[in-house]
C-alpha cells in the first residue's frame, strides 16, 4: 500500500514540474533570444532525461529496493522542485 502512495506521490510531483514549463516558452524565446530548436530541445529534455533514468530503474530496484530507490528519487525531485521555485541558482548579479 506504501509503493501505491509513493508512486502517486511521484506520478503527480512529476506532472507539476513538465506541466508548468510549456507556457513560459514563448516568454524564454523572446527574453533569451533562444531559436525553435533550442526551444525543441528544452522541450524534450524531461522526456530524455525520463529514459536516460529508466535505463538504471531496474539495476537500482534490484540492488537497493523498491522503496529505498523510490524514497531517494522523490528527495532528488523535491530538491529539484525547491530550487526551481527559489528563482535563479546562482543569483544573477546586479549591474554595476
Amino acid at each position: 500500500m506504501l509503493l501505491v502512495v509513493a508512486v502517486t506521490a511521484a506520478g503527480f510531483n512529476l506532472r507539476t514540474a513538465i506541466a508548468n514549463l510549456p507556457p513560459l516558452f514563448p516568454d524564454l524565446q523572446a527574453r533569451l533570444h533562444l531559436s525553435s530548436a533550442v526551444l525543441s530541445l528544452l522541450a524534450a529534455t524531461p522526456v530524455i532525461c525520463f529514459g536516460a533514468a529508466a535505463a538504471f530503474a531496474a539495476w537500482l530496484n534490484r540492488r537497493f529496493g523498491e522503496e529505498v530507490v523510490l524514497l531517494v528519487a522523490l528527495g532528488v525531485l523535491t530538491a529539484g522542485l525547491l530550487l526551481r521555485g527559489a528563482g535563479c541558482w546562482p543569483p544573477a548579479r546586479s549591474p554595476s
